[in-house]
């Protein structure tokens, strides 16, 4: 439990990071961050009475349901919560404690500032198998299947029927991944394994 407790106050740390560099240093100067972050500060800059944190919140959604079933249960819940609870915190901020401008007339130092707090944010989240969602979660999931990837079919003896046999090549992370993402689709689904001393062009030679 007191891990559960710990877990969730490093993300919402990061959550609150990342919120107020978006809020208080980005988003004043019209500076788009990238992401959702950033397409929902360029939509403010030409409404500039729309809820950033709502609209973030509406954008993630699709990423979202991608994300969990993708990636995994663990990471997309955790996702989930870093990223509703930024986008709640911008609300608050926007609501409790607006501004009407840029807080200084030093542009640099805001975009600074602003950098460091997102990146702070953002690297906590990482660090605890998290992200802060949107076009981040897409990005994880091109990682996770990045590799070169081969696929045929043939029979494995347990049926009469063809199987598809994916061959890849994964940085171990990405293969500890890839075993729960299989595990979570297919129980009934194995996986081989095999250490990789040199690629070169399209040929693997393994150990």
């Amino acid at each position: 439990m007191k891990n559960i407790i710990r877990e969730l106050v490093i993300l919402i740390l990061a959550a609150f990071l990342l919120a107020a560099g978006v809020y208080y240093f980005l988003a004043p100067n019209e500076i788009a961050a990238g992401g959702t972050t950033g397409i929902a500060i360029i939509v403010m800059n030409y409404f500039p009475d729309i809820n950033i944190g709502f609209l973030m919140m509406i954008m993630d959604i699709v990423l979202y349901i991608v994300g969990f079933f993708m990636i995994g249960p663990v990471f997309g819940i955790k996702t989930i919560f870093c990223s509703f609870t930024t986008s709640f915190f911008i609300s608050i901020m926007q609501i409790y404690f607006p501004i009407s401008g840029p807080m200084s007339h030093d542009i640099l130092i805001q975009l600074i500032f602003g950098i460091l707090m997102c990146g702070a944010g953002m690297a906590i989240a990482f660090s605890h198998e998290a992200s802060t969602g949107g076009l981040d979660i897409a990005v994880k999931i091109t990682n996770i299947f990045g590799g070169k990837i081969s696929i045929y079919y043939a029979k494995d003896g347990s049926s009469e029927f063809d199987n598809a046999i994916i061959m890849t090549v994964l940085k171990k992370r990405e293969f500890f991944e890839l075993k729960k993402y299989v595990d979570s689709i297919d129980q009934n689904s194995f996986i081989t394994a095999h250490d990789i001393n040199e690629i070169h062009g399209n040929a693997y030679i393994t150990k």
